[in-house]
C-alpha cells in the first residue's frame, strides 16, 4: 500500500511541475507575441488612466487579454514606453472600428475605453465615463469622440 501511495505522489509532483512549466512558458509566449499591435495619433493632450499623453503619434501593444488585460503605450518617435494601462473591465464588441473612445471632463480629453474589433472586445479604463454622459452633452465637446487605431505593420 505504501508503494502505491509513493507512486501517486511522484505522479502528482511530475504533473504539477509540467503544469507549472507550461503556464510559465505560455506567459512568456504571450509577452513576446502581443495579441494586438496598433498605432494612433492624438490631436490634443489626453489622459488615459493615470498617464497624460501629449498630442502626437503613439503605438500600442496588448500584452495580455486575460483579466486583467494590459496595454503598453509607446511614443512612436522615441520608442520609449510612456504608459501601461491595466483593464479590469471589458465587454464584448460586435460592431465598430478599432478605436480609442473619448470624452471630455471639464477641459481635459479622457480615453475611457479601447475597442479592438479584431479581438471582438472593448477594454474599459473608466467605467463611469464609458456609461456616463448623454450623447447631447458629448456632442457639445470640440473633441472627436473616437480616435482610430490602425493595425501596426509587422
Amino acid at each position: 500500500m505504501k508503494r502505491k501511495t509513493g507512486i501517486d505522489i511522484r505522479k502528482l509532483v511530475l504533473f504539477a511541475t509540467a503544469w507549472l512549466v507550461s503556464c510559465l512558458f505560455a506567459g512568456t509566449v504571450e509577452a513576446q507575441f502581443p495579441a494586438f499591435k496598433g498605432q494612433f495619433t492624438l490631436q490634443h493632450k489626453t489622459r488615459w488612466g493615470q498617464a497624460v499623453l501629449s498630442a502626437g503619434d503613439y503605438r500600442l501593444s496588448i500584452m495580455t487579454t486575460m483579466s486583467p488585460a494590459m496595454v503598453a503605450v509607446y511614443d512612436k518617435k522615441t520608442g520609449k514606453q510612456v504608459a501601461t494601462e491595466v483593464f479590469q473591465t471589458r465587454d464584448k464588441s460586435t460592431s465598430g472600428q478599432t478605436a480609442l473612445l473619448l470624452d471630455t471632463v471639464g477641459t481635459q480629453q479622457v480615453i475611457h475605453s479601447f475597442r479592438v474589433a479584431e479581438l471582438g472586445v472593448v477594454f474599459i479604463s473608466d467605467p463611469a465615463l464609458a456609461r456616463g454622459r448623454s450623447s447631447e452633452e458629448a456632442r457639445k465637446t470640440q473633441v472627436a469622440p473616437v480616435v482610430p487605431v490602425v493595425l501596426a505593420k509587422k
